[in-house]
């Protein structure tokens, strides 16, 4: 049963559940392999049941980012002149921690698309772009609840280029801190689902 909510507050702690499935991987449908690209995309219970976990996340952030565009002249409603400043969205870009490492931050952290079979030398750094183009899926969750098996509130879906932050991953005491981010490369692809937040 899911959990509802009327209010966000102290008493909510928000997590996240990130799963990624990156272009080329394939999925079974209707008794099918699909190979996952930019316009054959997963479902939600298809990534759980075959994209990739990307482990413990401690921290995270959606890291949109904004162009101010200041307008000056007379504001015909006051008939005054006037500066007005005004927000455009530039781009989003969220990025999220874990000190799970996973197959795909060795991969990104040595510049490859996928890590080759044990065994296997390859050429390191050929992935020019330095990231995994594929689909994110984000689960908001209230890590706080008391009642409820299921506290998951937000259902997100996103488009674009898995890679590790500037820098790559640290070594933290006997623990590794692998920082990833997600820029979000088609908006039409994305999807905001409202699970668990009543909201009348």
């Amino acid at each position: 049963m899911i959990q509802k909510i009327n209010r966000l507050g102290a008493e909510t702690i928000h997590g996240a559940i990130i799963h990624f499935v990156a272009d080329g991987n394939t999925i079974e449908r209707d008794g099918e392999s699909v190979t996952v690209d930019a316009t054959t995309l997963p479902t939600l219970d298809e990534a759980l049941a075959h994209g990739k976990c990307l482990g413990q996340i401690y921290q995270w952030k959606w890291g949109a980012t904004y162009k101010t565009l200041t307008r000056k002249g007379v504001y015909p409603p006051t008939q005054r002149h006037t500066t007005r400043d005004s927000k455009i969205l530039q781009g989003v870009k969220p990025t999220f921690a874990t000190q799970d490492v996973n197959l795909e931050a060795l991969a990104l952290e040595y510049g490859l698309k996928k890590l080759p079979a044990q065994g296997t030398k390859v050429v390191p750094f050929t992935n020019a772009s330095g990231c995994l183009p594929g689909w994110l899926f984000i689960q908001v969750v209230d890590s706080y609840r008391t009642t409820g098996s299921d506290g998951n509130l937000i259902n997100v879906r996103l488009r674009g280029e898995l890679g590790l932050q500037d820098g790559g991953s640290d070594n933290v005491d006997d623990l590794k801190d692998v920082p990833f981010e997600f820029p979000i490369t088609d908006f039409s692809a994305c999807e905001f689902e409202n699970v668990g937040i009543e909201v009348a």
